[in-house]
């Protein structure tokens, strides 16, 4: 019985949340959002049955909003948490604490490839690998800096070799040679 009830809530939850997609967001974000709901739905440790669905609805798509940073308002997909919110139905301080708890359960951060666009996929890794790199660059020399990070993302020094690390390099010499 308790998984027939899973499996009925979660579909409930899948449908909300496409629901939602379909009117406010592309089919990229849907796309992660869909799959975010999915794997809530096999997780053991947090129980999508407790608690009403619009609150898990509208915390799914908090999530992938914060994820993505369809909160600022210079996104190309901007929406705001009221926009979730006043269509789930829900308060946003409780979205927003039920989004951080999915967070935490699922282990997810900011720049993973599953719940956020490649672009900030990309742009986080990218960061990741630099910070850890630091230690051989004088922290405060901005020419060093500069410098650190074309050799980076350079394809004859070895940088991050990913399926767009032309954009990458197009986005370093858009913000560091102006």
């Amino acid at each position: 019985m308790a998984k027939e009830e899973k499996t009925e809530r979660h579909n409930e939850i899948k449908a909300a949340v496409k629901s939602f997609c379909d009117t406010h967001l592309n089919e990229e974000l849907g796309g992660y959002a869909q799959k975010l709901c999915d794997k809530l739905g096999r997780k053991r440790t947090l129980s999508i049955t407790s608690g009403r669905p619009e609150i898990w609805s509208a915390a799914i798509i908090y999530v992938i909003a914060r994820l993505n940073f369809l909160f600022d308002q210079s996104q190309k997909h901007y929406i705001s948490a009221d926009t979730i919110c006043d269509f789930f139905g829900v308060k946003k301080s409780t979205a927003s604490q039920k989004a951080t708890l999915i967070e935490k359960t699922c282990k997810i951060r900011t720049g993973e490839p599953e719940p956020c666009s490649e672009r900030f996929s990309d742009m986080f890794t990218l960061v990741y690998h630099f910070i850890n790199s630091l230690t051989y660059f004088q922290r405060r020399s901005l020419p060093g800096l500069r410098r650190a990070i074309a050799a980076f993302i350079s394809d004859s020094q070895g940088g991050v070799h990913t399926p767009h690390s032309k954009a990458l390099r197009a986005e370093y010499v858009r913000v560091f040679t102006k």
